[in-house]
């Protein structure tokens, strides 16, 4: 998904500055709307996963590992 991301966020003569646009599209605001329909998520990693085609970029969740510390 990442390399997905880069290849349609980059453009040739403006280099990489439409990348933040195409991660707003395709990663943020999807994300947006899920966790506004599932407040569950907040608790969960979240992973962008690519199926198929550069348009095809799917988010799939699973429960956050909880690391405990001293």
């Amino acid at each position: 998904a990442r390399d997905a991301l880069a290849r349609a966020g980059w453009h040739p003569s403006r280099g990489a500055r439409p990348l933040k646009r195409v991660i707003e599209e395709q990663v943020i605001a999807p994300l947006a709307v899920a966790m506004a329909e599932d407040p569950g998520l907040a608790d969960r990693e979240v992973f962008v996963v690519l199926r198929g085609s550069p348009r095809a970029l799917e988010l799939a969740a699973r429960r956050a590992s909880v690391i405990e510390v001293g």
